[in-house]
């Protein structure tokens, strides 16, 4: 399989950016630093909250810029983040630092996704394979990153988490030399007089056609990946799964996700669009269904089967989104499309983390009936390019 120069060069930015040494201890070092649990928490939702809030403005910001420098913004922001950790000592000090990695994913997020589709347009290269490629990075990464932490923790201190911090920020700071390199084809800036045009034809878009409101739907009701491991945490926890072993499935998980995003392309290509969005939607009701049993190998294996699920299940849904939209307006379209994806799912898991609280089996027979309704009366009104 053939891949774009600028594909190639997004992988490696892709497995910088996720080269984050700082990631398996964050919990423990904010421990040491005194930070109690519940203000640690509230710095991880800071992200995704964010990402919510800055999707559509960074979007629009993307499309009146260009793409290379978009993508310069967020690695920049990202290699911040880990700059201000290494001197940072204070929980006001935290929240800046979380909310300027949000800042970073903000830019990332559609602005990526516009470059590889812009980049192999008019070429016959293979979209798909070009998208699998890059988002194996997301996979790669933390594999060698795990590793890479578990070698240097081996007499841990707090110089040591402070090492991790440092070569953290040097990473990151590689992905944003990487950007430079990009070539682009195309990557003319806007003025900022054309952003409301932008945001308002988008907007209507996504909201007077069908298939915009179906996707995000779809997406939204089966976006688990990075949700389902706090219910199983929590499960495996109650039911005395020993501790040490959550690093092995940590890694397990990552390397299972890599393959899967390596094979996602290949399966779709045997298949289609259809066939892979409504057996990932059966896979992963199946998936949750496992869990009810409580039994830890039972839920491991739900768990497993979800992280396979989940890149296979991302690739369709990433080509139709992509497939009839103007390249001028590309990334507001996906931001857009991404905010309301996170905020439908940011409020349906919400609900039934709180059932899950209350409840283990009603929890979980929530999350079943939100993914079986949700995808069933989308997937077949998502309209599928050649699979009518």
């Amino acid at each position: 399989m053939k891949y774009s120069r600028n594909v190639k060069m997004l992988l490696i930015v892709s497995i910088f950016m996720n080269l984050s040494l700082f990631a398996p201890i964050e919990t423990v070092y904010f421990t040491t630093k005194g930070v109690p649990v519940q203000i640690i928490s509230l710095l991880n939702l800071i992200v995704p909250i964010g990402c919510a809030v800055l999707e559509i403005p960074t979007g629009i910001i993307g499309d009146c810029i260009g793409r290379k420098k978009t993508l310069s913004v967020a690695m920049g922001c990202f290699a911040l983040s880990s700059f201000l950790l290494i001197f940072s000592n204070c929980v006001p000090m935290y929240f800046i630092i979380y909310l300027v990695e949000a800042v970073g994913w903000s830019f990332f997020s559609g602005n990526t996704d516009a470059i590889i589709v812009e980049d192999v347009k008019g070429t016959n290269l293979n979209l798909g394979a070009q998208f699998s490629f890059f988002y194996a990075g997301f996979s790669i990464a933390p594999i060698i990153a795990g590793m890479l932490n578990s070698t240097i923790l081996k007499n841990a201190n707090g110089d040591t988490y402070r090492m991790l911090i440092i070569l953290t920020f040097i990473f990151k700071f590689c992905s944003f030399i990487c950007t430079i390199f990009l070539k682009l084809k195309s990557d003319i800036s806007k003025g900022s007089n054309e952003a409301k045009i932008i945001f308002f034809s988008c907007l209507r878009k996504v909201l007077l056609e069908k298939e915009s409101i179906f996707i995000v739907v779809y997406e939204a009701c089966g976006r688990l990946q990075y949700y389902i491991p706090v219910l199983t945490q929590t499960m495996l926890n109650r039911n005395g799964f020993d501790i040490k072993l959550f690093g092995v499935l940590y890694t397990l998980i990552t390397i299972i996700t890599a393959v899967a995003q390596f094979f996602a392309n290949k399966i779709l290509e045997k298949t289609n669009n259809r066939f892979v969005l409504k057996n990932s939607m059966i896979l992963l009701v199946f998936s949750v269904m496992l869990m009810i049993s409580n039994n830890n190998i039972l839920i491991i294996l739900g768990l497993l089967l979800i992280s396979i699920v989940g890149p296979i299940r991302n690739l369709p849904l990433t080509l139709i989104k992509n497939k009839e939209i103007e390249d001028e307006v590309r990334s507001t379209y996906l931001s857009i499309i991404s905010f309301l994806v996170l905020t439908l799912n940011f409020v349906v898991l919400s609900i039934v983390g709180f059932i899950f609280s209350y409840s283990r089996v009603c929890g979980l027979a929530a999350l079943m009936v939100v993914i079986f309704i949700g995808g069933a009366i989308s997937v077949n009104k998502i309209c599928l390019e050649g699979d009518k």
